[in-house]
């Protein structure tokens, strides 16, 4: 298992905090996160997996950042 320091876990839990939201205020399911962020479904499901479960993964920051991206171009940065 990867050791984070402490700004490492901050910015994942900012990552999955912005994800969520985004998901939430969207109405969004996997799939249409998946497209957004250019991620397989897969790897979108396991970013709301529930943490310590073996499918969890942290989001990555280029996910955040692709997904901003896209809002912002589409004018529903949030």
């Amino acid at each position: 298992m990867a050791l984070f320091n402490q700004a490492q876990k901050e910015q994942f839990d900012e990552n999955l905090e912005f994800m969520e939201l985004v998901k939430r205020q969207n109405k969004f399911n996997h799939k249409q996160m998946a497209t957004l962020t250019e991620y397989s479904e897969e790897a979108v499901r396991s970013w709301f997996a529930k943490e310590g479960s073996s499918k969890f993964r942290r989001v990555p920051s280029r996910a955040v950042s692709i997904a901003k991206m896209k809002l912002s171009d589409s004018g529903k940065l949030i």
